[in-house]
């Protein structure tokens, strides 16, 4: 009778293990996007949240939200995500459109994940076109291709980080260089003091010799020249 306990009891709590972890993915995604746009209009709160960083051939999720505060009717909205290519030229990476939706007092999501191209670094930019309606009941509306540009995730430029590691490297190596090059020039000052000095003995050394040697036959000269006395 002890075992369907048992059994119970480890499966409630594989269930709340779960439960918790899932919890902790969705809290985790959810710090990672980045609100990038909100924006009010009559009858109408417009809002875009993305990722808030990435790297090329990673993804980026980006959410499109409306909350009507009326009888909101769009006849067409559109968001488009561009990057640029080498930090300059402007591509389209995502978009997100849709025709002819009807919001009472409500909220309509819209969501997207793309993988940035590999060429695509710098701060992407965000485009959101917008055609609609609202109806307060007394009046009624109409705002007729609404734009609004803004910036978003930020892709990192792994390449110059790359391109500074390397430099950093050179740099050290470069270092680790001059400083070699300065102690084998110690070095060579040092023996060229040593064969400086060394000369300068052999020099004197070669003087005494020649005077030593100069003195002497100088004295066997002398005797030789030296007058023969008569006894």
């Amino acid at each position: 009778m002890k075992k369907p306990g048992n059994l119970c009891t480890v499966i409630l709590v594989s269930v709340l293990v779960f439960a918790s972890t899932r919890s902790a993915r969705a809290q985790v995604q959810a710090e990672d996007l980045k609100n990038f746009l909100d924006s009010e209009f009559p009858g109408l709160q417009m809002q875009v949240n993305a990722t808030a960083e990435a790297q090329p051939e990673e993804n980026i999720t980006v959410i499109l939200q409306f909350v009507a505060r009326a009888n909101v009717s769009i006849s067409y909205c559109s968001l488009g995500v561009y990057g640029f290519l080498n930090s300059s030229d402007r591509l389209l990476m995502a978009n997100i459109s849709d025709n002819d939706v009807l919001l009472d007092n409500e909220a309509k999501t819209f969501s997207r994940t793309f993988q940035v191209p590999e060429q695509v670094w710098g701060v992407t930019y965000g485009e959101v076109s917008l055609t609609y309606t609202a109806d307060f009941g007394v009046f009624r509306l109409a705002f007729p291709n609404l734009v609004t540009g803004f910036m978003m995730t930020s892709v990192v430029n792994v390449y110059l980080e790359n391109l500074e590691g390397e430099l950093s490297e050179l740099d050290e190596e470069y270092g680790q260089l001059n400083a070699t090059y300065w102690q084998l020039y110690q070095s060579y000052t040092s023996l060229q003091a040593s064969l400086g000095e060394l000369e300068t003995t052999r020099t004197a050394t070669a003087v005494a010799a020649v005077t030593a040697v100069f003195f002497a036959l100088t004295t066997v000269y002398l005797l030789v020249r030296r007058p023969k006395q008569n006894w």
